[in-house]
């Protein structure tokens, strides 16, 4: 990937794979703070179809506060109701939130 001239979207892509694959993570995303909302813009594990990319989820207070301070935030075992909506029958949940400028 060093050295070989990519497509933006394709980079993304296979950044977010690699981020998948070194956390062992079920889903990885790149999104858009618009309002109270959150818009996938670029995904590693959600369909193509799922809502997020289209109306969002909620901003929930951990990802208001990176954006807002510029830090990242990390959380374990996150109760459903903080998850989004396809990952709230997750058994256990792990979430780390990265700003990016």
């Amino acid at each position: 990937m060093i050295g070989t001239p990519s497509p933006p979207a394709l980079l993304i892509d296979r950044t977010l794979t690699v981020l998948s694959e070194v956390f062992a993570a079920d889903v990885v995303c790149i999104a858009e703070a618009i309002d109270d909302r959150l818009f996938v813009t670029a995904s590693c594990g959600l369909p193509e179809d799922d809502p997020a990319f289209s109306t969002g989820w909620t901003l929930d207070p951990i990802a208001h506060q990176v954006i807002t301070s510029g830090n990242a935030a990390a959380r374990h075992d996150l109760p459903a109701e903080d998850l989004p909506p396809p990952l709230a029958d997750a058994p256990s949940a792990s979430a780390a939130w990265v700003p990016l400028s």
